[in-house]
């Protein structure tokens, strides 16, 4: 039998992705009902997460502004997923 390490992946809810990219909650929402931004969703009540990978795909993918704070906060909780220490 293999050992398997599993390490948290720290989700980001519509409304904490709004607060990061500068938009509200409901059109982060709208952008994951039209598949623009990739969502998984949560029980109990099936809320929306957004992985920060995810995120910053979107930033780069469609050349949005971005504060050099919250770029460092999403590359941070990126590493954190990958096990390193920034």
């Amino acid at each position: 039998m293999y050992a398997m390490t599993l390490t948290p992946v720290h989700y980001l809810s519509p409304s904490e992705v709004g607060n990061i990219l500068g938009i509200s909650g409901d059109t982060i929402r709208r952008m994951i009902k039209s598949k623009a931004l990739k969502a998984i969703r949560m029980p109990p009540g099936n809320f929306y997460k957004i992985a920060p990978t995810e995120v910053l795909r979107y930033v780069k993918t469609h050349s949005l502004p971005l504060t050099e704070a919250n770029q460092r906060l999403l590359e941070a909780m990126i590493a954190e997923e990958n096990g390193k220490v920034i």
